[in-house]
């Protein structure tokens, strides 16, 4: 059901990136927070339309795989790989039943991953593949909505 939310919209996601709380708190505060990738594998976690998939590349990471859900999110990952050739591969998968991964990763992030988690058992499931997909040592970096924000509040346009 996750998935089906997203299908309907995909490309047209990429957009929101753009909006005023996107572009000047989210992204360059989680591009902050997880700081240099150069040489760095990075599996990206309900990737979406792959905007931190293609921003890790561009920013050196060596191997770059984006997941989500939603087949409509993959396929609009994939066209803009197509167009801007970066690398990164995209999977259509659900986190909490993950394939274990050949070769693992040295940093994994979710951005609004557990946001569609229906209950604790299905986080622990998410947390469980996410451990078996990387290395000793590596970095997981969450970015979840505050259950208290509220969207109705002043403007964020400043």
């Amino acid at each position: 059901m996750s998935g089906q939310l997203y299908d309907g919209i995909g490309e047209a996601f990429e957009g929101f990136k753009t909006l005023p709380l996107a572009r000047y708190a989210e992204v360059p505060g989680f591009l902050a927070l997880v700081g240099d990738v150069s040489g760095r594998s990075v599996l990206d976690l309900a990737s979406g339309t792959g905007f931190y998939s293609r921003e890790f590349k561009r920013r050196g990471a060596t191997r770059v795989l984006g997941v989500d859900i939603s087949s409509a999110m993959v396929d609009a990952a994939r066209a803009l790989e197509d167009r801007d050739p970066l690398g990164v591969r995209y999977e259509v998968a659900d986190v909490a039943a993950l394939r274990a991964f050949e070769q693992r990763f040295d940093l994994t992030i979710a951005v609004q991953l557990f946001n569609y988690a229906e209950d604790v058992a299905t986080i622990e499931r998410m947390c469980r593949t996410i451990h078996r997909s990387v290395e000793d040592g590596a970095e997981f970096f969450a970015f979840v909505q505050n259950p208290d924000f509220r969207f109705g509040g002043p403007s964020l346009a400043k």
